[in-house]
């Protein structure tokens, strides 16, 4: 990968009201193919609130605000997790990340290009397929046990099942 960040792993801060500032250092490295390609900052889970990116090459400041309180359509990319493009550059830099969340704040960010992104996505989207699939023959199968047997724990099981199928949809 042309691009390093150096903060690693899934960060975990518990629960809490206050924001959380991350430094994150973008590392274009030696194949720049273009002066003007972008990155995609992904960003997981999407449970988060309120992420808010900060980038000393955008002349504002701020090239991104996203999170499940924003509307899903004003964002540029759209995928399964939080997308914000910003500019590659040419020299490492660091880019600040603002997040607050009411849920926990546990936090997974990469700086993906394009094409890194497509693969992870389609990878991604084959898994949720194979989750949704899987979820689905779990629910039809319990239903049809519990139509025939009427145990309470497998009608439970079944509407339980059914409710996280509507979710995963």
């Amino acid at each position: 990968f042309p691009v390093t960040i150096h903060f690693q792993g899934t960060l975990t801060k518990g629960f809490g009201e206050s924001a959380i500032w991350l430094r994150l250092r973008i590392d274009p490295g030696a194949k720049t193919t273009s002066l003007h390609e972008r990155l995609i900052l992904r960003i997981r889970p999407v449970y988060l609130d309120d992420i808010q990116i900060y980038d000393p090459l955008s002349t504002d400041g701020l090239i991104g605000v996203t999170g499940d309180i924003h509307h899903p359509r004003l964002e540029e990319f759209w995928g399964l997790d939080f997308l914000v493009p910003f500019a590659k550059g040419t020299q490492p830099r660091y880019i600040w990340l603002r997040l607050v969340s009411t849920s926990t704040r546990q936090i997974d960010v990469q700086a993906l290009t394009i094409n890194d992104l497509n693969i992870r996505a389609h990878a991604q989207s084959l898994v949720f397929s194979a989750y949704v699939g899987l979820v689905a023959i779990l629910a039809i199968w319990a239903m049809v046990h519990w139509f025939f047997s009427k145990e309470a724990v497998i009608g439970a099981f079944a509407i339980m099942q059914t409710g996280a199928l509507f979710f995963a949809l």
